[in-house]
């Protein structure tokens, strides 16, 4: 039995009738007016709204039936319809669809402008000069000690008594080959190794 046989409807019909034919077989064949025995009707109804109710699905079942979809006509001559298990010829095949391809010229220019923008900016700007001591001392800093046995960060580039090589908590000892001195911040302890004079 066909979607139209189960609707009532010619496969001429418009989008209007076969609505109304719908609605017609629904009120029909509804569980809550007829019983739980018009379930399984019920169900073929709705099956047959759902192809012909909308356009692409039946113009693919027409096609599978050997008919001409509502609105079309068949090529004279043409036997495109006119095979009952339907023909590839009369049923839409969407292309596959093409992978997004990745700009990668785009993203090497993007990468070889950048490259070239560092190294040019490197050429001509001049270094930067040493900033001054921020007396935040770090492992590296050159210090000045002085007789309270603090230790005060200077420029390398100035006189200095020693260099820090690691600091550590107030209850632990520095390495061996240092000294502690007390970080005038209260860090902590700064392990220093004086430098020849």
């Amino acid at each position: 039995m066909t979607h139209y046989e189960v609707l009532g409807v010619a496969p001429t019909a418009s989008a209007t009738e076969v609505r109304a034919a719908y609605r017609r077989a629904a009120r029909d064949a509804h569980p809550d007016r007829h019983g739980a025995g018009s379930a399984e009707r019920m169900a073929r109804v709705n099956e047959a709204w759902r192809m012909l109710g909308d356009p692409a699905r039946r113009r693919d079942y027409d096609a599978q039936l050997g008919r001409a979809p509502h609105g079309a006509v068949a090529p004279s001559g043409s036997s495109a319809w006119s095979d009952a298990a339907g023909s590839r010829d009369s049923v839409h095949v969407p292309a596959p669809a093409t992978p997004a391809r990745v700009p990668w010229r785009f993203m090497a220019g993007m990468a070889f402008a950048g490259v070239a923008l560092l190294v040019i900016g490197r050429l001509f700007t001049s270094p930067t000069p040493p900033t001054g001591p921020d007396n935040i001392l770090r492992a590296g800093d050159c210090v000045t000690l002085t007789p309270s046995l603090e230790a005060v960060e200077v420029l390398c580039s100035q006189p200095y008594d020693a260099v820090v090589r690691v600091l550590v908590p107030f209850d632990q000892q520095c390495p061996t080959g240092t000294e502690s001195f007390r970080d005038r911040q209260g860090m902590g302890t700064a392990c220093v190794e004086r430098v020849a004079p």
